[in-house]
């Protein structure tokens, strides 16, 4: 039986919302760059070579950061993992986890004038129970992927 190879990456947030709050900053453009390093993940946004903008997810952000970046023979430091992705999606999935957040929930219900003492040890709709979600959002890169036409 083979042994399996670590993912290249895997970091876990226990909150979406910086992370939403920093990316939303560069949605300018259909794509974004992104660089794995073992620092954090940059975010880097081109609107036709006039407008540019970056954004850094540092460890730091995350609850676990792991990173194991392939490293060739001879080379000191291993070369970060660069690829393309669309931004516009990344943001709605962090937008969806972000609906169970903690902070949010929190807030929602300070600002709900309907909600009262009786009724609030029901759960609602799109409570974690309800929804099967625990709150948290791993991103994971397994291994390099093969370019495609």
């Amino acid at each position: 039986m083979a042994t399996e190879n670590p993912p290249i990456f895997r970091a876990v947030a226990t909150s979406t919302r910086p992370l939403y709050q920093l990316l939303r900053c560069i949605d300018f453009a259909p794509r974004v760059h992104v660089q794995i390093t073992e620092q954090g993940i940059r975010f880097t946004s081109d609107l036709s070579r006039v407008m540019q903008g970056v954004s850094f997810l540092g460890s730091d952000l995350f609850y676990s950061y792991t990173v194991n970046l392939p490293r060739d023979e001879g080379e000191e430091a291993p070369a970060p993992v660069n690829f393309q992705i669309p931004l516009g999606s990344l943001l709605e999935v962090l937008q969806i986890f972000g609906a169970v957040d903690v902070a949010t929930r929190a807030q929602k219900a300070d600002q709900d004038s309907y909600r009262s003492n009786f009724r609030n040890y029901r759960p609602d709709a799109f409570s974690n129970h309800a929804l099967g979600l625990a709150g948290t959002c791993t991103f994971l890169y397994t291994e390099e992927g093969i370019r495609s036409r």
